[in-house]
């Protein structure tokens, strides 16, 4: 595992200290798993003032990039950052986490999570796919199924030349693994491109493009996708029908938080994994998972 490493970001532009102590958990849940696993973090302030010494442990990179990296229209945008993710990655071999979520240690050893990935050269957590003919069966909020909507899956295709045989991926860009290579770079050079040409109307999250839009335009137009199909490593609750934590350590790598809203009975899972991790690293700072500190609520 000498050329795999994780790949995080963490800016606090609002600066109440959350996602740096998000991304920190993050971490911690993996280092807990492989002491020796290198654990790069993308962020505003080379000395992440809100974490102490210790917690600053886990990190074998802190990447400072500048603000126009991470700024749009004077306001923060980390999903713009994230487009650019494969050029800041100082590893051969990337495994990039949204912070907001753990992995679910001690149940699961990082090791076997890398011999699984590193069968392919690229894989995200997908949910499904969908050529045109079937786009009226999607559930993504980005783009509607129905011909009639000016955000329309055959709207799409017409506006971004996508060819008729190609499938559009339903992704969650949570979790995106990668191998450095061209066919990879040439991708995420076009997910960059994407997230700023914008020719459709969109939902947002906050005030933010969604970047998960860029991620499978690309995906489209360039017939790039997961190695495995329907690939999900993560779990992630959209239906209020939280499953117990054994069912969720049993299936999935990752317990992530993420969009705007989260059933209690899952933050509390966090927060109790949380101390849990923290005890065992030697941590006496105590924390509590608040959606109203997310991104999604950032206007």
């Amino acid at each position: 595992m000498k050329n795999f490493g994780i790949l995080l970001i963490a800016i606090d532009a609002w600066g109440s200290g959350f996602y740096y102590q998000l991304a920190y958990n993050m971490a911690l849940s993996l280092k807990l798993s492989y002491e020796g696993i290198q654990i790069a973090v993308l962020t505003d302030d080379k000395n992440l003032k809100a974490l102490s010494n210790k917690q600053k442990e886990v990190f074998t990179h802190i990447i400072e990039v500048s603000d126009d990296e991470w700024l749009e229209n004077y306001k923060p945008n980390p999903f713009k950052l994230k487009t650019k993710i494969y050029k800041y990655s100082p590893f051969a071999e990337t495994l990039y986490l949204d912070a907001d979520g753990l992995f679910l240690h001690p149940q699961k050893k990082i090791e076997d999570l890398y011999n699984e990935l590193t069968k392919s050269d690229f894989q995200i957590h997908e949910v499904a796919r969908y050529p045109i003919e079937r786009a009226h069966q999607s559930g993504m909020i980005w783009t509607q199924p129905k011909e009639k909507e000016a955000n329309s899956f055959p709207k799409l295709w017409e506006l971004y030349g996508i060819s008729d045989d190609a499938e559009m991926p339903e992704t969650n860009s949570s979790f995106i693994f990668w191998k450095k290579n061209e066919a990879n770079e040439a991708y995420f050079t076009m997910v960059e491109h994407n997230y700023n040409d914008r020719r459709l109307p969109f939902k947002d999250i906050g005030t933010s493009y969604p970047d998960e839009m860029a991620w499978n335009i690309s995906s489209a137009q360039l017939k790039h996708y997961s190695a495995v199909p329907n690939y999900k490593p993560c779990y992630l609750e959209w239906d209020n029908t939280t499953k117990d934590l054994e069912y969720i350590s049993s299936n999935y790598w990752f317990m992530m938080l993420a969009s705007g809203y989260q059933p209690n009975k899952l933050m509390t899972f966090y927060d109790n994994l949380v101390k849990m991790h923290r005890t065992t690293f030697g941590d006496t700072y105590s924390f509590k998972f608040e959606m109203l500190k997310k991104i999604f609520f950032r206007k």
